[in-house]
């Protein structure tokens, strides 16, 4: 019987803290509102698809886009931006030769 109480607590913590999360998240969005969502992030992601073609980036993101998400082509992405973005406290997804931006609700600096 022990043990089945210690596999209920454990199916209870890790299927629970997900769906308190969820639950949050689909709060927030909710109140806010998905077209003030859009709004608000839409300035950064078209900023994000004039100025970095500039600076070497190739966009993959279709211009005008309203996703949250733009991702760029960029040689030696994960090398050359890994410890730069660690040591501003960035966090975008990076691969050897690319990079993904996500701008959703919040990046950890506004209270939107």
């Amino acid at each position: 019987m022990r043990c089945q109480k210690k596999e209920l607590e454990k199916f209870i913590s890790e299927t629970a803290k997900p769906a308190v999360a969820v639950a949050m998240s689909l709060r927030k969005i909710l109140g806010l509102g998905v077209e003030r969502i859009q709004q608000t992030r839409q300035p950064l992601i078209d900023r994000l698809q004039t100025e970095l073609p500039s600076l070497g980036y190739e966009p993959l993101t279709l211009p005008g886009t309203t996703s949250p998400v733009v991702a760029f082509a960029y040689r030696g992405a994960a090398e050359r931006l890994q410890p730069l973005l660690e040591a501003a406290g960035i966090n975008i997804q990076l691969d050897p030769n690319r990079i993904r931006i996500s701008r959703a609700t919040s990046n950890g600096c506004s209270k939107s």
